[in-house]
């Protein structure tokens, strides 16, 4: 806004705004005076965003009965524990206090500020919204499966799949709740399986998906001191945490429900990883990477996860299929040594390309040798309690030790038994 120098005025329309010297003296104090209280009005309006969709407060699907509750996986609505001695309505205060779902499930605690998503014109994400609907129908028989998802609805959608992803994760690796029974006495005999039911975490996995960016950075300044675009996993109270935006991913180009959860999915089966015997990545990056990717595809193919939860933008255009790519690079011995890939240390050294050989190994595994899963995933997820800064070589030592005992002693072997069914199973689909 400009100022006006009344003594610069002469004649005309201004003239009358002249003023004395004493009335800018008034005025000055009365803006000193107002100053506090019209910043501490603006601090309570960016506190309180309500620019975001509000909702019923009961859920219309299930009108808040809690055997309709049941059907859908929830134990809880509103008033939920979160990671900790934290409750939902820290949550809701560090977000700013805009509208804001809390579901708790048997292993999960979920906030949720999405807002309605209407079905568009993508067909393979309107089949597979409409197969979850119909889900949900054979468990609440007087809901019509609408074309605009309400956020409520979105909620309880998302709150299955988080609990759909954890069972296809302890299927696949044989994993069962006795495994996490009498810990002291495990621990005691050397074989650690964690401290909690979760997966061997004390407490439940939380997650946060927001409509905007805003609301995510706010919560992760909040809790931990932290600022991401697209999405954020890490140790938060005995648990684990994952959030993630709609908002960054729309503009990532994943505008799609089904993008938005293949990122998710990811992020998911890398934090159950991490959680596992509350291992505290002791799990090898091309194991951990794999899982993910795995988790990722069987959602939508089409959004590939370098980063494992994060941004799906790919170096080219169509590397979303990658079962010719990789049988081309095995066709033209261009494919990296699963040897290599053992020595992975961090994401920085996996390549793209090389992303797709690591899940190809992992869908290899679950195809070919189902039976040593559940020992890989013991071997891999083992804590290691060396903290010292020889870590990551004791680390990449036994990685290469478990796999040659539990796969084998002879990588270049089960390389070449991977290769021949890549050149076998991808021809097909090339």
């Amino acid at each position: 806004m400009s100022t006006i120098d009344a003594s610069n005025v002469r004649g005309g329309p201004l003239q009358k705004w002249a003023a004395p010297r004493t009335w800018f003296r008034v005025l000055w104090l009365l803006v000193a005076w107002l100053a506090p209280a019209l910043l501490a009005l603006n601090g309570v309006l960016a506190a309180q965003d309500t620019s975001l969709e509000e909702f019923d407060e009961v859920c219309p699907h299930t009108k808040g009965q809690a055997e309709l509750l049941a059907k859908l996986g929830v134990l809880k609505v509103g008033e939920t524990g979160w990671a900790g001695a934290l409750k939902s309505a820290d949550v809701k205060e560090a977000l700013g206090g805009c509208p804001v779902l809390f579901l708790e499930t048997e292993h999960f605690y979920f906030a949720s500020t999405l807002e309605s998503y209407r079905l568009g014109e993508d067909r393979e994400d309107t089949v597979w919204l409409q197969a979850e609907m119909a889900e949900l129908k054979k468990l609440l028989p007087k809901f019509k499966p609408p074309v605009k998802i309400d956020p409520w609805l979105r909620a309880h959608l998302w709150a299955r799949r988080l609990e759909k992803w954890y069972a296809d994760f302890v299927t696949t690796f044989g994993i069962t709740p006795a495994d996490f029974e009498e810990l002291e006495r495990k621990a005691k005999a050397g074989e650690s399986m964690g401290e909690g039911p979760y997966l061997g975490m004390k407490g439940k996995f939380v997650v946060l998906l927001t409509e905007k960016r805003s609301n995510f950075g706010r919560y992760l300044r909040h809790f931990h001191n932290a600022d991401a675009e697209y999405s954020y996993r890490t140790y938060h109270e005995k648990s684990l945490f994952y959030g993630s935006n709609y908002e960054s991913m729309k503009d990532g180009s994943m505008d799609r429900e089904s993008s938005f959860a293949a990122s998710v999915a990811a992020g998911m089966a890398a934090n159950f990883i991490d959680a596992s015997r509350d291992s505290r990545m002791a799990a090898p990056e091309w194991f951990r990477y794999a899982v993910a990717h795995r988790a990722a595809r069987k959602v939508d193919p089409r959004v590939p996860q370098w980063g494992a939860g994060g941004p799906a933008a790919a170096p080219e255009e169509n590397t979303w299929v990658w079962e010719p790519r990789v049988h081309g690079l095995v066709k033209n011995n261009v494919a990296l040594p699963w040897a290599d890939m053992l020595a992975w240390r961090k994401l920085d050294d996996i390549k793209p390309r090389e992303h797709m050989l690591a899940w190809s190994r992992l869908e290899f595994l679950v195809e070919r040798k189902k039976d040593k899963l559940r020992e890989l995933w013991l071997a891999y997820t083992k804590p290691i309690d060396d903290w010292s800064a020889m870590r990551e070589e004791t680390r990449a030592a036994r990685h290469r030790a478990d796999f040659e005992r539990v796969l084998g002693p002879d990588v270049a072997a089960l390389d070449a038994e991977w290769r021949a069914w890549v050149l076998k199973t991808y021809a097909k689909k090339r």
